[in-house]
């Protein structure tokens, strides 16, 4: 019983600190736990999408022996650089928070969101977009070839003309809502969960400053 209480206060603090935030100060936070918690959570689902997208466009276009290990070591590579990259980002948050930082932080995240909706999209819709491609090729007297160029010129027609648009264009639309929201929402949590949190802690060390006097 007591392990089990030791690992969750353990997930819990490493969940605050994936948010960004000092563990030994959110225990003097007792309000702000959980909604720090559930931003470190979205922060590792982050991480958990990145990856599974990483791995199935790599898995499907390396041609290498070996591929699955190949494009598992880079799908982990490219993880492990989101979280470099997040870091900063959550970093500059805490230190600059604003509509300003916040609007930038959007913009990166709705572009990240865009790429990744291409590629599970090129793994949802593997079957029609390479049907799709044939008609294309037929139409503009192509050769038929296979890989990333060819799937694009699939989707496109897809999107565009095939009798599929409506299934492909709400797929694309619907994914690409979720997976901005998911990666938007942990940092709009933050900004309105940072003010509070320095409040707390500036009344803290005045409480304790008082204390000492």
């Amino acid at each position: 019983m007591e392990g089990q209480v030791n690992s969750t206060i353990s997930l819990r603090q490493s969940l605050w600190r994936l948010a960004g935030f000092d563990p030994f100060l959110i225990e003097f936070c007792p309000t702000l736990q959980n909604r720090i918690a559930s931003i470190g959570f979205h922060y590792l689902l982050q991480m958990v999408l990145l990856f599974a997208a990483s791995w199935i466009v790599l898995l499907r276009y390396i041609n290498l022996p070996f591929r699955v290990i190949c494009s598992l070591t880079l799908a982990l590579l490219f993880t492990f650089l989101y979280y470099g990259l997040l870091r900063r980002l959550t970093r500059w948050q805490q230190l600059y928070n604003g509509w300003q930082i916040l609007t930038f932080i959007s913009i990166v995240n709705c572009l990240l969101a865009f790429l990744m909706t291409i590629g599970f999209s090129l793994a949802i819709f593997q079957q029609v977009i390479s049907f799709d491609y044939q008609l294309y090729a037929i139409e503009n007297n192509l050769m038929v070839t296979n890989g990333i160029i060819s799937d694009f010129r699939g989707l496109w027609y897809a999107v565009s003309k095939a009798e599929e648009q409506g299934i492909v264009v709400w797929g694309l639309i619907s994914t690409l809502v979720l997976l901005t929201f998911c990666y938007i929402l942990p940092y709009l949590l933050t900004f309105q969960v940072i003010k509070s949190y320095h409040i707390t802690v500036q009344s803290l060390y005045e409480q304790k400053f008082t204390k000492r006097s």
